[in-house]
This record gives structure tokens, C-alpha cells and sequence, in this order.
């Protein structure tokens, strides 16, 4: 595990990865390429420049297809499937 040695064993450190994998695994495929996307694009930027863009890019998740529908399922208090799983 190389440079990962440095914060723990690998029995930690494979718990930890198991621990962030499980919280990503979570999120809709278009919000973690949406999240990585603007990641990218805002590298660099103080947060009062990036804060608006990423604003933006988060409200657009919500008005397209899936979002659409996991926002009106959440106000239902339902649950909704997601075609990426």
C-alpha cells in the first residue's frame, strides 16, 4: 500500500477505503461526475469564486431527469430507484 503506510496499517487503511468507498457508493453516478467535473473546473479558485459555479452546477443536478424525480420522491418522503445501480 506504499505511501498509504504512513497513516496506518494496511488492516486501517483498508478499513478507512472500505469506509469512503461505502459513502460514495451511496451517491448518484451523476452527482459524483458532476462533484469530479466541478472539482476540476474550480481548482484553483478562491472559495467566494468558486462558490456560485458550483451553486450552479449543483441546482442542475435537480432539474434534469433523475433528479427531478429523486427531489419530488424525497418531498414524498419515498424512495426512488436509480437507473445507474
Amino acid at each position: 500500500m506504499g505511501f498509504f503506510k504512513y497513516f496506518g496499517s494496511d488492516e486501517e487503511v483498508l478499513a478507512r477505503a472500505l469506509e469512503l468507498a461505502a459513502a460514495i457508493t451511496v451517491k448518484s453516478l451523476a452527482a459524483i461526475r458532476v462533484r469530479k467535473l466541478t472539482s476540476n473546473v474550480l481548482e484553483g479558485l478562491k472559495w467566494r469564486e468558486a462558490y456560485l459555479p458550483s451553486q450552479r452546477a449543483t441546482a442542475a443536478l435537480t432539474t434534469a431527469g433523475e433528479g427531478q424525480e429523486r427531489v419530488s420522491a424525497f418531498r414524498n418522503g419515498a424512495e426512488v430507484g436509480r437507473p445507474d445501480r
